[in-house]
């Protein structure tokens, strides 16, 4: 079996939306406001004005989470080229990886695709996009190569559990991160898991 993601190609020169312009704002005139008032006294006709740009700004920021809640949060960048594993096998695009020549294998998986967190409901109301995960090849000539990647769906990267046993039998991911990736978590769980692969070591090398 073979499994691919698209490759993500963040932007180089990070690019400011209006909300990022707007938060901005709001924030340095809060500060300003709280700054001016504790040390000054500053008049209605000064103050009403401040209040009304930033009471403005949050109607802004309400109706903006009322209209695209629950919508993909638009790529900062490009998906260009594929990233593919099979069972004992790395590809970038067409490159093959030879992983005689990797010390190390490392992923972080962030997000998925369309995934809904509403940790700031207000200021980031969207979906996800899913490119906030990425694969570290860590080569014996002590370079570091690191890909960003696209994940379509929550669980996509257990698919990857042949792969991943593989490399830690090459001694290339620790036991504690295999288990991670695979999402386990429980004491009795993880012990049989270990006692399976040492018996599928134990059936390799005889």
């Amino acid at each position: 079996m073979e499994l691919k993601f698209d490759i993500f190609i963040p932007n180089k020169n990070k690019q400011y939306s209006i909300s990022d312009i707007l938060g901005i704002v709001a924030m340095i005139l809060a500060i300003l406001l709280l700054i001016l008032n504790h040390y000054f006294k500053i008049p209605e006709s000064v103050n009403q004005p401040f209040a009304g740009i930033l009471f403005s700004i949050m109607i802004y920021y309400f109706a903006r989470a009322v209209v695209v809640r629950g919508k993909i949060q638009p790529l900062k960048g490009e998906l260009k080229g594929q990233l593919k594993f099979n069972h004992t096998e790395i590809f970038i695009n067409d490159q093959k990886i030879d992983l005689r020549e990797i010390n190390k294998v490392e992923f972080i998986f962030g997000n998925y695709y369309s995934e809904f967190k509403s940790r700031q409901p207000i200021f980031d109301p969207h979906s996800e996009n899913g490119t906030s995960n990425w694969v570290t090849l860590c080569f014996n000539n002590k370079e570091n190569q690191t890909i960003q990647f696209q994940r379509m769906y929550d669980g996509q990267e257990k698919y990857l559990k042949p792969l991943l046993e593989y490399l830690h039998f090459k001694d290339k991911i620790s036991f504690l991160r295999l288990t991670e990736i695979l999402g386990m978590n429980k004491y009795e769980e993880i012990q049989d898991y270990k006692l399976e692969l040492k018996r599928r070591v134990a059936t390799i090398e005889s």
